[in-house]
């Protein structure tokens, strides 16, 4: 697009004065995307970025923020393997929200990534009191079909409590965190059961199992999120971390090496390492087997993510489990139409892909927007479009053309476009979205995948 007809979704002005919290189990509304991304010390994803697919999510950096980017996002550009992870919790209908996830994944699933979707139905029923066999029929009538209607296909699409080597890796994880831990991280407190406690170290197995070597062994893996889900990430690099037997990371003396932990085997484990890192062009080394360290004097700070994701080979190869510290994406959560979090338990904040064209037309039509309360006011002072929950449904789902879009926003913030005919115009995108959609869910057909 020509630079004056682009549009991207900005972040408002950091403001650090007051500390976040993230809870993943909540549905509060993140009100400064910036200020989030700098106290959790995200880094930005720009529409430029190595990997990057296309798509209005990305280029509009709606999705816009990361851990660990550059390891997948170099292995995608290279055509190397890669998968991806995400995961569904079978206890509410599918919205828009949930699309703008499965968009993500499809984009990614063309470009050749691997795509595994865990179906949280152990989560469901230790935070939300949900059966199993509910969670199994309502994860495939109500999300799987509509997954395949959108364009989803086949893949890993599997439950937790029904995947052993998930559940086997989520204890092997559970030795190498305390209470404390997940009190700092997630909140808990005395009145947590132990479930909901256990919810996260399953989580990180989840995401971790893609590289256990029948899943197709060590390699980079995204997990696409909303932003309130960076507790569940940080666990897991920080687990990734405390499992390895072999890793690469900057010391305090500010050298970057190699480091070996456990009492065998460490100088067979350091000299494989420093074979591998010869090869990978780092030949000025030292070799300390008391300290458990082989220094790369050759290597800079930026180097030491791809360092690291080698050695997992290496980690792999001397019995360790050779994960490669799993990388993340960030996306904006959709705003409800009646304000705060779209959710599944409201179902006028929402709009269901089993909703009726009508009553679509009908939530928009009564959403809360951002325009002058009369229209002497309105054309006056104009509307905040970037926080208005029906320009979100343009930029998010409905208008994947950019000088279209920049027409509206521009409009709505200089007055010349009212609320009523932007609700109408919406109104009428979604209805042709949902009549194509539910014709394609009619012949959704899920017996390629494997439940």
């Amino acid at each position: 697009m020509a630079g004056d007809a682009r549009l991207r979704i900005t972040f408002n002005p950091p403001d650090c004065r007051r500390a976040m919290e993230l809870d993943p189990w909540a549905s509060d509304r993140i009100k400064d995307y910036a200020r989030l991304r700098d106290q959790f010390g995200l880094g930005t994803l720009t529409p430029d970025a190595g990997g990057l697919p296309e798509g209005a999510l990305f280029r509009r950096s709606i999705v816009f923020a990361h851990r660990g980017w550059d390891l997948f996002g170099r292995a995608l550009a290279d055509g190397k393997p890669t998968a991806l992870m995400t995961g569904l919790m079978p206890s509410g209908k599918m919205h828009l929200g949930h699309k703008m996830l499965l968009d993500q994944v499809i984009a990614y699933q063309r470009l050749g990534t691997d795509v595994f979707i865990a179906v949280a139905d152990l989560e469901a029923a230790a935070t939300r009191n949900l059966p199993l066999d509910e969670c199994r029929d309502f994860a495939v009538t109500e999300y799987l079909r509509h997954y395949v209607a959108l364009g989803l296909e086949p893949c890993q699409f599997y439950f937790q409590s029904e995947r052993v080597q998930v559940l086997r890796l989520a204890h092997q994880l559970s030795h190498r965190v305390n209470w404390s831990k997940l009190e700092a991280l997630y909140g808990f407190s005395g009145s947590t059961s132990l479930a909901h406690a256990n919810a996260p170290l399953v989580q990180a197995g989840d995401i971790l199992h893609p590289q256990l070597a029948e899943f197709g062994g060590p390699r980079p893996t995204l997990v696409p999120v909303g932003v309130d889900q960076d507790p569940h990430l940080r666990l897991t690099r920080d687990l990734v971390a405390a499992v390895r037997k072999v890793r690469c990371r900057q010391a305090k003396d500010g050298r970057i090496g190699a480091f070996a932990t456990g009492n065998d085997g460490i100088a067979k484990l350091l000299k494989d390492a420093g074979k591998l890192c010869a090869k990978m062009g780092f030949k000025k080394q030292e070799l300390n087997v008391d300290y458990g360290a082989l220094y790369l004097d050759d290597a800079k700070a930026e180097d030491v993510e791809h360092i690291d994701a080698a050695l997992a080979y290496v980690d792999a190869s001397h019995g360790g489990f050779g994960f490669m510290a799993p990388s993340s994406s960030y996306h904006r959560l959709m705003l409800g139409l009646t304000g705060g979090k779209m959710s599944s338990s409201e179902p006028d904040s929402a709009i269901f892909l089993a909703d009726s064209p009508s009553d679509a037309q009908r939530k928009v039509k009564r959403a809360q927007t951002t325009g002058g309360a009369t229209v002497e006011e309105h054309r006056k002072t104009g509307g905040r479009p970037l926080e208005c929950p029906v320009f979100e449904l343009y930029a998010y789902h409905l208008m994947d053309d950019d000088t279209k879009l920049k027409e509206i926003h521009d409009g709505c913030a200089d007055g010349s476009w009212f609320c009523g005919e932007c609700k109408a115009l919406a109104g009428d995108l979604l209805g042709g979205f949902l009549e194509g959609h539910q014709s394609r869910l009619v012949k959704a057909d899920t017996k390629a995948f494997a439940v």
